[in-house]
């Protein structure tokens, strides 16, 4: 694929309404990027806190930029033409590694096109940076383009990604920094990794700490169980329940409140956090616990949807029963039980509630689906936390 006169085309027409629309939806304001002295194409890096990411970049340039996108993306019936056509974004699985990605980037840049890139995957469940594969030095270093870190502040807090309702406060994209080929050529991959982390870790809550903005909306806790599924109280698993604004646990007094400005008030007296990345914190450390106590019995058992991706069809495969354990997870296809050890298997969130897990000795790819407070995250915090802890894989958290 390559830079089109279509893509140009489209980027020039519709970024003045993209500009209106993104402000009266989201109170979005993106500062334009001026650098004579640095020319494209450029490698553009970002935080990565709601759907609309592309978006708001794209609001800070003049050229269309090619991003890189889930293959699920593709998976839509005549969305993904239109989609293509007039974007054309970059395909690549949510889930694996893809050298077909990495050869469509270098055609896109030699043919003067910018690359679009949010370099941990997926977007943040807790506010804080999600963890950020190591092989995105190797691209950097491999395109030799001028890269620029772009920073997304108050997305986390205008749509978290387990909520369906959005927030009314600010957000607002910027470029943070530029590095230029000869600024970073000689740096050891080691060196940039720890500079990307540094200069990405776009935190909302450090945003609320020196000035404390209002992020309106209703219901502001509904749907939280989709992302915390541990107790600050008790430590049990699928205990968690929203209504509203406010958060609960069977069987014990925790009541919390989730407040205007994204964080807890307590209510119920009990042991809680005063936002997310605390308890998204604490819910790791009862994840890798609990592996390390090795326990016997399924963590967690409920039913659901499984389909099965073949290239970018998918495969109704009907009703299914999940169960979570330390070092696997089993559900059933046609009744037969089917076995997946951590060990054999590449898991991902796709949107907010749907698993994917490719097995990488059978070849196959899963998707798994429940109901709207499904949580696909605990299957990939269980997976990835053993896959580091136990089988000391480079993994996603």
């Amino acid at each position: 694929m390559k830079k089109r006169f279509r893509h140009v085309l489209f980027a020039i027409l519709f970024r003045p309404l993209f500009r209106i629309g993104l402000w009266i939806r989201y109170r979005y304001w993106a500062r334009i990027y001026k650098n004579k002295a640095v020319k494209g194409p450029y490698l553009i890096l970002g935080n990565h806190t709601m759907n609309m990411d592309p978006f708001f970049v794209s609001l800070s340039f003049k050229e269309p930029i090619y991003y890189v996108a889930s293959d699920m993306l593709f998976a839509i019936p005549v969305v993904s033409k239109i989609i293509s056509y007039l974007v054309q974004p970059i395909s690549k699985s949510k889930y694996k590694a893809d050298t077909e990605t990495v050869k469509n980037m270098i055609k896109v840049a030699r043919s003067g096109g910018s690359i679009g890139i949010f370099p941990e995957g997926n977007r943040t469940f807790s506010g804080k940076m999600m963890y950020m594969p190591y092989s995105i030095t190797k691209l950097i270093k491999l395109l030799k383009l001028p890269v620029l870190i772009y920073r997304i502040e108050g997305g986390y807090l205008t749509s978290p990604r387990w909520s369906k309702k959005l927030r009314r406060g600010k957000v607002r994209g910027y470029v943070y920094s530029t590095w230029t080929y000869d600024e970073y050529k000689d740096l050891s991959l080691d060196d940039i990794y720890y500079k990307l982390n540094q200069e990405l870790a776009v935190n909302d809550f450090d945003m609320q700490a020196e000035h404390k903005r209002p992020f309106r909306g209703k219901d502001k806790a509904e749907y939280i169980e989709r992302a915390f599924f541990v107790s600050p109280e008790t430590n049990r698993l699928g205990t968690i329940y929203s209504k509203g604004d406010e958060v609960f646990e069977r069987d014990s007094n925790l009541h919390i409140r989730y407040n205007q400005y994204g964080l807890f008030e307590n209510i119920g007296g009990t042991k809680f956090y005063p936002d997310t990345i605390g308890w998204y914190n604490h819910q790791v450390s009862i994840v890798e616990k609990t592996i390390d106590d090795q326990p016997e019995a399924p963590l967690f058992t409920e039913t659901g949807l499984v389909n099965e991706l073949k290239g970018r069809k998918q495969i109704k495969l009907g009703q299914t029963e999940l169960k979570l354990y330390y070092d696997r997870f089993t559900f059933t296809v046609d009744g037969e039980l089917q076995v997946w050890y951590y060990k054999d298997i590449l898991p991902a969130v796709q949107y907010a509630t749907t698993l994917i897990c490719y097995h990488k000795e059978l070849e196959r790819t899963y998707f798994f689906t429940g109901d709207e407070r499904f949580s696909a995250l605990k299957y990939v915090l269980f997976a990835k936390t053993y896959q580091k802890r136990v089988l000391n894989y480079d993994s996603e958290l």
